[in-house]
């Protein structure tokens, strides 16, 4: 098999190739080139043997070469590579990895030929260079982060006074809805007119917004909300990305900006910045592609994204942050009056639907070593740290939410709070300490969406927080009646209704890290009473049928966590995603090789 499938990528590449060239820039022959493949395609078959006929340098110049070739040739080699590897590894069967690898997007198979066909990554792995990258060990990022946590008491509120913290999450707003159009339609999302008129009574596009069905906001819905926000009075918002509707195949990168600004100008409109300050980010909806972000050394630094977001959100982040969004999307940013250390996290660089991270999946951006400098600076400085992102650490990939996790343990003292969307489900997730997991040290609420898309109430939430903690005491948890509201019509103003209090629905007294722990366990012993209410709120509206151990399994801070409480194995059992198992392990370049290179 081996032999046959060097001669099938041989016949790929041979009329594309200048020996000339090859060997005037590059110093090696077509012979070496040939066998140089062919080696690597026996040791991707496992049947690779000792060669003395070529080197290190040899081996280095034919993926220089192979790199340098145009754009076609790359896209050829790199849908054969990427066939094969997917086949041989396991990672799917042969039918599924060819025409699964055949979708990709040329962005997929560029970041994977980056990092493939590197020379320093690929001559080790075929074992004719020595080692230039080394994996980063997951257990020893863990003992180096919590070896320096203070021995410190849980905070507990005082009760003296509190403010008002709001938390609006992934609108999804359609300019293009339309009353009275088809909601049933055979596309990922409808009540649009292109759908034409309804083809049954039931499947009609409801004037507010449609319950049942794969439909988005519509625009007017959402000034709605905004007012019934402004009613309010909070003191301060989070806003947690996902701006634009769901129809990612007819997007482009202004339309995707454009519904975030939009957003902002109706806040603007509503809230006065010096009265309430609002700290927006990002979500994967913002991306152009959906869910791709380039963190590469050499992606764009004028990203119209980055540019947009830096300019609009000024207002409310101030100067030092929109520097910091208008370079890297994330950004930190300090509310005196509360003594809170804003962090606002760009959870693209988690997102297990990011192609770009095949290149390198090692802590992009350098986000989460950014984070730790962050919290040791709050921690320093005896201010309340609040992290607020999109996709909450659960649907991350595994290797960075660990990591993320581990910073959650260490920094326990000075996180007061973690707001977090993506979901559009009303939950939570509670971390717990590294080295003990019957000790609860962190909660990420998870806000329900604006938008009903599928079958969600549109959802506002209120956190009261006790000032002299930080600590939120308590929800009150608002929506909007989709169904009551589509038989008023077109009224002049909405009532979004109270659909909890957690001090009444919950009896809780307050929301720290003890508090949450304590709720999750009577979710799951109590699947009748305090589970019933918790999953009617979960779906934004009653569900006659749940599995409680499984929703109480769901409620920790990991996918992989999540899935060996509910199958009863071990954390390293567990099954990884496609993109990091072709990403692999987080790694460094040995320091060693790069003063031999340079030297």
């Amino acid at each position: 098999a081996s032999a046959e499938r060097h001669r099938k990528l041989e016949e790929l590449l041979r009329p594309h190739i200048n020996p000339v060239v090859m060997k005037e820039k590059y110093n090696i022959s077509e012979v070496e080139f040939f066998s140089v493949l062919g080696h690597a395609t026996s040791w991707l078959y496992n049947a690779y043997t000792a060669v003395s006929d070529f080197g290190c340098n040899t081996c280095r110049s034919t993926f220089n070469y192979l790199l340098s070739t145009n754009t076609g040739v790359l896209l050829t080699v790199g849908t054969f590579v990427g066939e094969e590897y997917c086949i041989i590894k396991g990672i799917a069967d042969s039918n599924v990895c060819m025409g699964a690898v055949k979708e990709m997007a040329p962005v997929v198979v560029d970041s994977l030929l980056k990092h493939y066909l590197d020379p320093d990554f690929l001559c080790p792995m075929i074992h004719l260079c020595s080692a230039s990258y080394q994996n980063l060990d997951l257990q020893t990022y863990i003992n180096d982060t919590l070896r320096d946590k203070p021995a410190k008491e849980d905070p507990v509120p005082t009760g003296r006074k509190t403010y008002k913290l709001a938390h609006i999450t992934d609108v999804h707003v359609d300019f293009d809805y339309a009353p009275g159009s088809e909601a049933d339609c055979l596309e990922p999302v409808c009540c649009q007119n292109i759908y034409g008129p309804p083809k049954r009574n039931d499947t009609s596009a409801g004037y507010w917004g449609s319950l049942k069905y794969k439909c988005d906001l519509p625009s007017y819905t959402v000034l709605q909300g905004l007012d019934f926000l402004k009613s309010l009075e909070p003191d301060m918002i989070v806003w947690t990305g996902d701006s634009i509707r769901h129809t990612i195949w007819k997007q482009s990168s202004q339309e995707n900006i454009n519904a975030t600004l939009w957003i902002g100008q109706e806040l603007k409109k509503r809230f006065n910045s010096s009265e309430t300050q609002i700290f927006p980010i990002d979500g994967n909806h913002e991306c152009f592609p959906v869910d791709n972000f380039d963190y590469s050394p050499n992606s764009t630094a004028g990203d119209p994204i980055k540019v947009a977001f830096s300019e609009d959100w000024k207002e409310w982040i101030g100067e030092d942050a929109a520097a910091q969004v208008r370079k890297q999307v994330f950004y930190s940013t300090y509310n005196e009056k509360y003594n809170i250390r804003l962090i606002a996290l760009d959870t693209n660089t988690c997102q297990s639907g990011n192609f770009f991270l095949l290149e390198n999946p090692t802590d992009p951006a350098g986000m989460l070593e950014w984070l730790k400098g962050e919290l040791q600076d709050a921690e320093d400085k005896g201010q309340f740290a609040y992290i607020i992102g999109h996709i909450p650490s659960a649907s991350c990939m595994y290797q960075w939410a660990a990591r993320y996790e581990a910073l959650v343990d260490r920094y326990s003292y000075t996180i007061r709070g973690q707001f977090f969307g993506h979901t559009h489900s009303d939950q939570f997730q509670v971390f717990y300490a590294m080295n003990d997991s019957s000790k609860p040290v962190g909660t990420q609420f998870i806000a329900p969406s604006m938008t009903t898309y599928v079958n969600k109430h549109p959802s506002i939430r209120i956190f009261e927080v006790d000032a002299d903690t930080g600590i939120p005491v308590k929800i009150r948890q608002y929506r909007l009646n989709m169904t009551k509201a589509n038989s008023l019509g077109a009224v002049d103003q909405l009532t979004w209704d109270e659909a909890y209090d957690t001090s009444v629905d919950y009896n809780l007294t307050h929301l720290a890290h003890g508090s949450m722990h304590s709720l999750r366990n009577q979710i799951r012993d109590d699947p009748s009473g305090v589970g019933q209410k918790f999953v009617d709120n979960f779906y934004t509206q009653h569900r006659v049928y749940y599995n409680s151990t499984r929703l109480y399994c769901q409620m920790l801070a990991t996918d992989r966590e999540q899935n060996a409480c509910i199958n009863g194995q071990s954390i390293d059992q567990q099954t990884v995603g496609l993109l990091e198992k072709l990403s692999g392990p987080w790694f460094e370049r040995i320091k060693k090789h790069m003063e031999e290179v340079y030297a």
